[in-house]
């Protein structure tokens, strides 16, 4: 199988993490899946002070800064060279939360952010990841096995101990989010995407319906 780029993105509690680091082990990209998180500190720096004149633009459209969406922008950048660099050393990649999950966040958090500027750094992000990405895997549960995994995990989450409706409601808010994104990327010539649902099975079963769907997915290609 010739070297890929895929984002496993999904909702907490799908299991897509353990998936990532088991399929980045089938296509010989063992370690840790890369993702927003634990980004080298110098190249943050790097990307921060470079976008200093976008978020200078985001002002001059009428919006205050934000310092976590900042911080998701300078991690988005970050992460879009990292992914370049193994690419051209022809090394396949494995994300686990990285554009897709980073521009779906923005929508759920921040969905009336708008603008001519933030629009135009939308479309380039957009641009550049839908030439990076070869697929996009939605890993999905039903919800009662998601609040499930989510309530019992060690891993914290903001909505761990909320209500059953309430987790929901977050979930769905993700889930639109995830495939308005998809979609965007795919309507720029990008990813193709496929979900793959989990459930009760070995995850060493699930493994293989993913690198199956993976296989199937470059095939038609």
């Amino acid at each position: 199988m010739r070297p890929l780029v895929i984002e496993l993105v999904g909702p907490a509690g799908a299991g897509k993490s353990t998936l990532a680091r088991q399929l980045g082990d089938r296509l010989g990209a063992p370690g840790a899946p890369l993702s927003l998180w634990g980004l080298p500190l110098p190249r943050l720096a790097a990307h921060a002070a470079r976008l200093l004149p976008t978020f200078w633009g985001f002002v001059r459209d009428g919006q205050q800064p934000l310092w976590a969406e900042q911080t998701q922008l300078v991690r988005l950048e970050t992460l879009s060279e990292l992914v370049e660099r193994r690419r051209a050393a022809g090394r396949s990649v494995v994300l686990d939360e990285g554009p897709v999950f980073a521009l779906s966040w923005m929508e759920v958090f921040y969905p009336r952010r708008e603008g001519p500027r933030r629009a135009a750094w939308r479309r380039r992000v957009l641009a550049r990841w839908a030439r990076l990405l070869d697929l996009i895997v939605l890993v999905d549960a039903p919800d009662p096995v998601l609040t499930y995994r989510l309530r019992t995990r060690t891993k914290a989450h903001p909505l761990k101990h909320s209500p059953d409706a309430v987790i929901h409601a977050f979930t769905a808010r993700f889930r639109t989010a995830f495939n308005h994104v998809g979609a965007e990327l795919r309507a720029a010539s990008g990813p193709r995407l496929v979900t793959l649902y989990t459930g009760d099975e070995p995850s060493g079963r699930t493994t293989e319906r993913l690198v199956a769907a993976v296989e199937r997915s470059i095939d038609v290609e």
